[in-house]
């Protein structure tokens, strides 16, 4: 995906991309993109194109051990799957 704008009246902006962690229902405390800031110790950084975020986000999850959003599996999908 190529860097969005948004249009808001007569100004153009572009997007940012945050990274961001996210505790999930299975308690694991996740790292991923999000397209809007979530404040202070949610948002770990922002920027202005798609790579750069994929880069800071899976070194970020490196650097911390965190697993990535992609890596989350809600407890019924993941047992529908496995019995297949």
């Amino acid at each position: 995906m190529k860097n969005k704008l948004k249009q808001q009246g007569k100004h153009i902006t572009t997007m940012k991309y945050c990274v961001t962690t996210v505790l999930m229902p299975d308690n694991i405390l996740y790292v991923g993109i999000t397209e809007e800031d979530y404040g202070q110790g949610i948002t770990v950084s922002t920027h202005n194109n798609e790579n750069e975020t994929e880069q800071a986000c899976k070194q970020y999850s490196i650097t911390h051990n965190i697993p990535l959003f992609e890596e989350y599996r809600e407890e019924g999908i993941t047992e529908c799957i496995m019995q297949y």
